[in-house]
């Protein structure tokens, strides 16, 4: 795929005074600001192609520069004008970091029969536009765990849970086409004291819980083919587990199986037909 140049603005209020001024015919006037870059604490050095501009008291990057070394993924889409051209950024498939687990709460939650721990699931398509072929869809998922205890506990540190999305064949029998997993990285930084992920006891009204950032999954099984329309349930595996202590308890670390139904760690999704 031919990679085409992407700036993305930064409101940064900068002074301009002594830059470099470069011009494009019948557009703006900006000029080359040559600033220092320093990506996730990482000096960078910018390819000769893709400097740093700013006009307007702006400062313009290079998207696709930025996005790349940030994990992202980035496509250009060329229409038959630049007003019908479109650029779309997307996270990867990958590993979370403890910044992107953030509490969360559910309120009147009904039965859950998974105690301590309770795993939801979500799906859904990214952006589904009605003659979107199956090779260009993408979806997102997203994993919650609930503490239906009525006591305050912590997830420890470096979880994974493995997950498998099936599709039940005419004659019941379920067929996996994909397999993939959430995962929970602590801070190689972070304090050494935070053992984990810190979830507030259940009441009657709300359970408290860790939700997972959105993974990106292109659709396609596990050869790299774009499945079928047709329903499906994203699963955890059988055997999935999670290690977890009592806050203000004894230091004793304690394993939790978690049991699969439609209340807890399955849901169903559909990939639609094309019109």
């Amino acid at each position: 795929m031919k990679k085409v140049p992407l700036t993305l603005a930064l409101s940064a209020g900068l002074l301009v005074t002594g830059m470099t001024t470069v011009f494009a015919a019948e557009a703006v006037k900006a000029v080359l600001f040559p600033i220092q870059v320093v990506i996730n604490q990482k000096a960078q050095a910018l390819p000769t192609e893709s400097p740093i501009l700013n006009y307007n008291n702006q400062t313009y990057v290079p998207l696709r520069f930025f996005s790349e070394q940030l994990g992202h993924q980035i496509d250009y889409k060329q229409g038959p004008t630049n007003e019908q051209s479109s650029v779309s950024l997307s996270s990867p498939y990958s590993g979370s970091t403890e910044q992107g687990w953030h509490l969360t709460f559910l309120m009147q939650p009904g039965n859950h029969r998974d105690a301590p721990l309770s795993l939801m699931l979500n799906m859904a398509e990214v952006n589904p536009e009605e003659n979107k072929p199956l090779e260009d869809r993408t979806y997102q998922f997203q994993a919650s765990i609930y503490n239906v205890s009525k006591q305050d506990i912590v997830l420890m540190n470096g979880f994974k849970i493995d997950l498998e999305i099936v599709r039940a064949d005419e004659d019941g029998i379920s067929k996996i086409v994909w397999e993939g997993s959430i995962e929970h990285t602590p801070l190689k930084d972070g304090p050494v004291h935070i053992k984990g992920l810190p979830i507030p006891a259940a009441n009657n009204d709300m359970f408290w819980g860790v939700q997972s950032p959105a993974w990106n999954w292109d659709g396609k099984d596990l050869n790299g083919v774009p499945l079928k329309p047709g329903f499906y349930y994203l699963r955890q595996k059988e055997g999935a587990h999670l290690q977890y202590g009592i806050i203000n308890g004894s230091s004793e670390i304690l394993t939790h199986n978690f049991n699969r139904s439609m209340a807890n760690g399955l849901v169903g999704f559909s990939i639609r037909n094309l019109p």
